[in-house]
């Protein structure tokens, strides 16, 4: 079977056009193009000339792991309650007899996730220490 008989089974089986069935095959073959990175000669020439920074961060380079894993917890709330209020459109806050629309909610919520993790920071640009 090659390209073109792949594609018009895929036409047949789902019911879709042959251009869209095109696309869809191509979207899916596109995931493996070409050789592994540890075997491209390419990125090997590139690793060896010192070209790619090969630097990772290690837990231990993490200063505040206290406001770490804080910032992590509020991120996880904050896109739960966006997946939440998008699959129950019910929960959604209401103004004026109208719902919040998702990308209001979602600009709350992130809102709300920045100023959580700054303010739980000992000095912040948005609440900065007065001198005494």
């Amino acid at each position: 079977m090659n390209k073109a008989d792949l594609i018009s089974a895929v036409a047949a089986e789902a019911g879709l056009s042959k251009v869209d069935a095109k696309k869809a095959v191509e979207a899916f073959l596109s995931k493996k193009v070409g050789k592994e990175l540890l075997e491209d000669p390419e990125y090997l020439r590139r690793l060896e000339a010192g070209m790619i920074d090969t630097k990772h961060v290690e837990l231990n380079d993490v200063k505040n792991m206290f406001h770490a894993r804080i910032s992590v917890i509020i991120f996880i709330a904050a896109t739960l309650l966006i997946v939440l209020f998008g699959s129950i459109p019910v929960m959604r806050p209401v103004f004026n007899g109208t719902a919040l629309d998702m990308p209001a909610i979602i600009e709350i919520l992130m809102l709300w996730r920045k100023i959580r993790g700054l303010s739980s920071a000992r000095q912040s640009c948005l609440f900065p220490t007065r001198a005494k």
